[in-house]
């Protein structure tokens, strides 16, 4: 049992170890999924009838033009989005981006987007290894 015990604080010490030694720009970024207009203003308060739901805002505002981004209410940040092909299923919802931060175009390159209410716990705890990594 001692050996066991053992084996696993090594592994998860040279496994923390690995990830403060070999940094990586991959982030969480959390917000909602919105389009470039309603951001701006942070809201989806709109004039036409027809768009009820901030997904129907959000879809419609981007079939007129606008582009999908991810807005954070808490630091009232709008994220440019990479990839403008998977935010339209998660239009209009809150969500967890996983990406690598591009501060020259202010945009996240996509790797993964889920909602908040599916893996927060895995989310949480991927933003604790992030955190590890940068040494905080």
């Amino acid at each position: 049992m001692k050996v066991f015990r053992g084996a696993a604080l090594a592994s998860i010490v040279v496994f923390g170890l690995g990830f403060a030694i070999l940094p990586t720009p991959t982030r969480i970024f959390w917000g909602e999924i919105t389009d470039s207009l309603c951001a701006q203003v942070g809201s989806h308060q709109t004039k036409s009838k027809s768009l009820q739901t901030a997904r129907e805002c959000t879809i419609g505002c981007v079939e007129a033009g606008a582009q999908y981004v991810l807005y954070n209410a808490r630091s009232h940040r709008i994220y440019r989005l990479d990839d403008q092909g998977k935010p339209r299923q998660f239009a209009g919802e809150r969500v967890v981006v996983l990406g690598t931060w591009d501060a020259n175009t202010n945009s996240i390159h996509v790797m993964e987007i889920q909602s908040t209410y599916v893996d927060t716990l895995w989310s949480r705890g991927f933003m604790l290894l992030t955190q590890l990594r940068r040494g905080h």
